[in-house]
C-alpha cells in the first residue's frame, strides 16, 4: 500500500526510474567483468559478453521501473 502511495507521487517516481536506469548501467559493467574476471572474454566471446550483459542489464532495469511506470499511468491502483 506505501509503495503505491508512494509511486503516485510523480518526483519519487521519476527518481526511482532514474536510479533503475544507473543499475542497468551498473549491471551491464558487473557482467562483463565478471566474464573478464573468470578468464572468458576472448577476441570471439567478447562481442556476445557484451550483447547478452547488456540485454540482461537492460530486461532487469525495465523489470524494477515497470512498477513505477504502472503506478503512475494508472495500470495498477
Amino acid at each position: 500500500m506505501m509503495v503505491v502511495f508512494s509511486f503516485r507521487k510523480l518526483f519519487v517516481a521519476l527518481a526511482y526510474v532514474v536510479a533503475m536506469g544507473a543499475l542497468g548501467l551498473h549491471l551491464s559493467h558487473c557482467i562483463q567483468s565478471a566474464f573478464q574476471t573468470a578468464g572468458l572474454n576472448g577476441e570471439k566471446t567478447f562481442p556476445v559478453i557484451v550483447r547478452t550483459g547488456t540485454f540482461v542489464a537492460i530486461l532487469i532495469s525495465l523489470g524494477f521501473a515497470a512498477l513505477p511506470l504502472a503506478i503512475l499511468t494508472g495500470l495498477i491502483k
